[in-house]
């Protein structure tokens, strides 16, 4: 696996109908010649047999793939959008091209935010406040990400990845976490990705990666010509620095943010 480089897109970041989920695939990374997709659940029900065609075309194009936010956008009476039949099912068709399930940015929900902050959304309230001390504050987080954790094993996913925001993913590491990802231009790469690719060697993770939330970074206007410059830089950095996986996590499928809204064939989108 760690022979393998994987680069690809994120599908869901501002809308999620399954079924237009393997034509975006073929617009947006199949045609542009990458080999990877990150499929973002959303709180909208997926028929069973979606899962299944979308693991038999990434398979037939040789596209690796993970899922994200199966557990936080679960359908009401649900733990998870995924099953162990539905896995087992996935892993059939699909096989090496199932790379596993992602259980989000782990610390920003359960470790970074105040009490109250997005505790409406399923499996993000935060864990209890104002710990006597900061041990306590650690085995109280590797317990919630376990929690997480077990579930995906219980139903037969084997790798279970991270999209990290922070520098928690050593902790993300012990309660199980084997892929973990940075989510690279939130805080500063010189510290991060040193930290995450200590912690990936030390644990024999089978491999780390970056994600990069294009949309999100830099200025306040998309059209700030230094905004696709570190874009680039990004890429470049992550690259030298020994990423094994590489996600383009927004910016590309349509940009809604800071009053704008551009859609896909915008050249903000396009670059």
């Amino acid at each position: 696996m760690k022979d393998n480089i994987y680069h690809g897109i994120h599908i869901g970041e501002h809308s999620f109908e399954p079924a237009a989920v393997m034509d975006e695939i073929q617009k947006r990374c199949i045609e542009p010649g990458m080999n990877f997709v990150t499929i973002r659940t959303r709180k909208v029900d997926v028929p069973e047999e979606y899962f299944y065609a979308w693991a038999k075309y990434l398979a037939e194009h040789q596209i690796y793939f993970i899922f994200l936010y199966t557990m936080q956008n679960a359908p009401e009476g649900t733990y998870s959008h995924l099953n162990a039949k539905i896995v087992k099912g996935i892993q059939k068709i699909a096989g090496k091209y199932f790379l596993g399930d992602m259980i989000g940015e782990t610390g920003s929900s359960f470790a970074c935010k105040q009490a109250g902050y997005y505790s409406h959304v399923k499996h993000t309230s935060m864990p209890p406040q104002n710990l006597p001390d900061m041990e306590v504050a650690a085995r109280t987080y590797i317990s919630r990400v376990k929690e997480m954790v077990e579930y995906d094993h219980s139903i037969g996913i084997e790798d279970v990845i991270t999209v990290e925001a922070t520098a928690l993913n050593n902790y993300n590491m012990e309660a199980g976490v084997t892929m973990p990802m940075l989510e690279l231009m939130c805080g500063n790469p010189e510290i991060l990705v040193p930290a995450l690719r200590g912690t990936a060697r030390m644990y024999h993770a089978k491999l780390w990666g970056t994600y990069i939330a294009h949309e999100w970074y830099g200025g306040m206007r998309h059209g700030d010509i230094l905004k696709q410059k570190r874009l680039e830089l990004a890429y470049k950095y992550a690259y030298l620095a020994g990423s094994q996986a590489f996600c383009l996590e927004s910016g590309d499928e349509s940009l809604e943010s800071y009053g704008q809204k551009h859609e896909m064939d915008h050249p903000y989108c396009q670059q």
